[in-house]
């Protein structure tokens, strides 16, 4: 199963849930932040969800907005071996919503306008919770 992949002329992609049939879009979704963020296990509700993820190249950087209904993740050190992102560091911005973010024993609780950087050739769990009816939105 493929994510709704929706591309224009401009460089980066373009991907989201919201035209699928509900009992795909959790799959979809795993699919498409796994392909962007490297392998993790996703927790996320199977009825209601919703999510769109947009990329653009910027210099050597990739710049990305993920906006959707919140969910848990982990990456364990199976995943950081499978999938060759292990020299990427990732720098967030929590635009809305509120996430908790954990590696090495340390843990943080994150409001909008809040910054944070992980690494992912460590093991990471994460959460995100609403900020209205059920939906996040973070910059990298």
């Amino acid at each position: 199963m493929t994510p709704d992949v929706q591309e224009s002329s401009a460089p980066g992609s373009f991907h989201t849930t919201d035209s699928l049939p509900v009992p795909r879009r959790r799959a979809s979704w795993r699919e498409a932040l796994s392909r962007t963020f490297g392998a993790m296990d996703m927790n996320a509700s199977d009825e209601v969800f919703s999510g769109t993820i947009r990329t653009a190249p910027l210099g050597r950087l990739q710049a990305v907005t993920v906006d959707g209904d919140c969910l848990s993740v982990l990456r364990t050190r199976r995943h950081v071996t499978q999938d060759g992102q292990e020299e990427s560091v990732v720098v967030k911005l929590l635009d809305r919503g509120v996430a908790r973010r954990e590696q090495d024993g340390r843990e943080a609780l994150l409001g909008p306008g809040d910054i944070f950087v992980y690494d992912m050739a460590r093991p990471r769990p994460a959460e995100s919770s609403p900020r209205s009816p059920s939906s996040c939105q973070e910059r990298f």
